[in-house]
Parts: structure tokens; sequence; C-alpha cells
């Protein structure tokens, strides 16, 4: 069974035969799938640029069991509990062995469904190091966005200030990570202030592909500080950058693209 979006708000389930794993593959029994991205497909049939154009199975950033090895897979074992590098459009499905990492027995499968978009924010860290007492500031705190915060504050940042339009999802972020500072708008100075005006942020992480977000994350950070998008535009261009004022103050502008090796 699949859950099939082929309209903006309808999905299908039909039945599939279930594959069998060839050379180097595993047949794996998807347990968990967990991607703010099958919202939006099935909210808008979009994200973006990139349109559902004909039936789309849903679901990936899974978690699974290996159910059936292919010839010459080893390392795993029928029964075993995986997290799955995504591309996963079905229940059962036949993914690449080497794609699949076994899971500790204190992991459950709704945890493991949330590696894939840690692994982003572990990738954005360690592109941009943070050491202990670093000042940052995030922008944006929806799923990305928490679970960057809660690698930075791992990664010994402080202070850590996250910020959004949403008091909801700020309310969510104070009892996730109780130590970091919230502010429901995305204003440089306030965000600033939070940080105290003798650290101002070296670090942010704009978590939310906005350009309005992107532009407040440029008058945020510190002169010479580093700021990292690790948020999916919806817009293919972005014209308001403040290209004059990221050149004097000598600001490093960088574009995080998921992950790798994470």
């Amino acid at each position: 069974m699949a859950g099939n979006a082929h309209h903006a708000r309808k999905i299908e389930n039909p039945s599939l035969v279930h594959p069998q794993a060839g050379p180097g593959e595993v047949l794996l029994h998807i347990r968990t799938t967990g991607c703010g991205s099958d919202v939006h497909f099935w909210r808008r049939s979009c994200i973006g640029d990139l349109t559902v154009d004909g039936d789309c199975i849903l679901g990936h950033e899974p978690a699974g069991e290996v159910i059936q090895l292919g010839p010459g897979v080893s390392g795993l074992a029928v029964g075993d509990r995986v997290a799955v590098e995504p591309g996963v459009p079905c229940g059962y499905k036949v993914h690449a062995a080497r794609f699949v990492h076994k899971l500790p027995d204190s992991i459950s499968y709704r945890t493991a469904s949330l590696l894939e978009p840690l692994s982003v924010a572990l990738h954005a860290l360690r592109i941009t190091p943070i050491d202990v007492g670093t000042p940052v500031a995030i922008f944006g705190a929806g799923p990305i966005g928490l679970l960057v915060m809660a690698v930075a504050r791992a990664s010994g940042a402080h202070p850590v200030v996250i910020t959004d339009v949403d008091e909801t999802r700020l309310e969510f972020a104070r009892t996730f990570e109780p130590h970091c500072l919230t502010h429901k708008v995305e204003v440089g100075a306030m965000v600033r202030e939070s940080a105290n005006a003798q650290r101002m942020p070296a670090v942010v992480l704009e978590c939310t592909g906005i350009e309005s977000s992107i532009i407040a994350a440029s008058y945020t950070v510190r002169r010479g500080g580093r700021i990292d998008v690790v948020g999916v535009s919806s817009k293919p261009y972005l014209n308001n950058i403040p290209f004059m004022h990221l050149s004097l103050a000598e600001v490093q502008l960088r574009f995080i693209n998921r992950y790798h090796g994470t």
C-alpha cells in the first residue's frame, strides 16, 4: 500500500506488487516517514517550481525493516531495523544496501525517520563549525531550524537566539530547548540585543529560504561573521539581497544543499 498524490489535497492508496531485491539491494518494509515536503506536495502539488506531474507516491526520510536481501549484500540481515537515505516511493521498497544504516534498539522507527533532516543540520554545522561560546542566531523555528538549534547547542554555541513569525513554533522551541532565546519577529536589532551588544551573532543559520529572512540575517550577523542559508527558497531568484552591506562588512554568505556523509 502506498500514498499516491496526483491532485492537491487528494491521496489515493493504490495496490502495488512487491518488488524483488536485485544485486546489492535490499527489500524494505517502510515503517515510518517524515518530511514537510510531502505536506507541501499534498497541499499544493508543488514546492516552488518543483511540481507533481501525474501520480507521485509520497514518502521519503524513512525508517524500515529489511525483509529480503539481494545477491552480494553483506553487513545486513533480514529483520534489521534501518534508517534509509531518501528516495523511497512506497510501503515496500527495493533500495541500494549501501544507503541503509542499521539502527540500535534504543532508536524507534518514529525517531529514525528524523535522522535525514538531522543530517541536514549536521552538514550545516560541519561546513561552518561552531566553537564553544560562539553566539548564534537561527532564523526559522520549523523542523530544520529546531534541529539546527539542537546541534548548535550541542556544539557549545552560546547564546542561541531563534526567531520566527509563528508564536506557536516559538513556544515549542522553548520547550524543546529551554536555554534558547526567542523572538516572534525577525528584526536584526532585536536579535542583536538578545545576543548581547558585546556578542553579536558570529553565525546566523537561516532556515526558511524566505528572502526577507535572508535580508534580516544580513543585518543581524556581526562584521566578518557568517550566514549559512540552510532553508530552501520557493523562488528561483532572489533580487534584494543587500550586496554592498555584506561586502563592506566582509560577511561570508554560504548556501547549504541538504547533506553529505552525515
